[in-house]
């Protein structure tokens, strides 16, 4: 079994945490949207959070966003 490491995001997760998101949010079931926005707003938006010190934690499993 993989293990599971959970840390502080980077701006080189935000790709693969765009593409997490995307796949739950086209599940339908889990999250209150269905689709991400575009990687550029996304992209835009976590770098902001990053400079101004927000928290954002991520699950990796080796080097992909799985949560």
């Amino acid at each position: 079994m993989s293990e599971v490491t959970i840390r502080q995001i980077s701006q080189d997760d935000i790709e693969s945490l765009h593409s997490c998101l995307d796949s739950v949010a086209r599940e339908r079931k889990y999250l209150g949207f269905t689709e991400v926005a575009p990687i550029e707003e996304t992209r835009k938006s976590l770098v902001e959070d990053m400079e101004r010190g927000v928290i954002r934690l991520i699950a990796l499993n080796e080097s992909k966003v799985v949560g």
